[in-house]
């Protein structure tokens, strides 16, 4: 469902999908709370902007390019 949402997956069962703007979640939010699983846990983090800029990557043991600004991103 999240990846038909337009979220990526970062990690095994963690997701991210870039929204410039707070309001933008407020529709994912809904959905997502609406089908949450039974046995599952969940949490959904908001990070600004700056925060998500200034994080490192790295894949391999190597670091990874800064990306570019990716169109929508909230991240779980």
């Amino acid at each position: 469902m999240l990846l038909d949402m337009g979220f990526c997956q970062v990690q095994l069962s963690v997701y991210a999908r870039y929204a410039p703007r707070a309001g933008g979640n407020r529709l994912a939010v809904m959905t997502i709370k609406g089908n949450l699983p039974a046995g599952g846990v969940v949490r959904i983090l908001h990070i600004t902007d700056h925060q998500w800029a200034i994080a490192e990557r790295f894949s391999h043991a190597k670091a990874l390019p800064d990306p570019e600004t990716p169109e929508q991103l909230t991240i779980f």
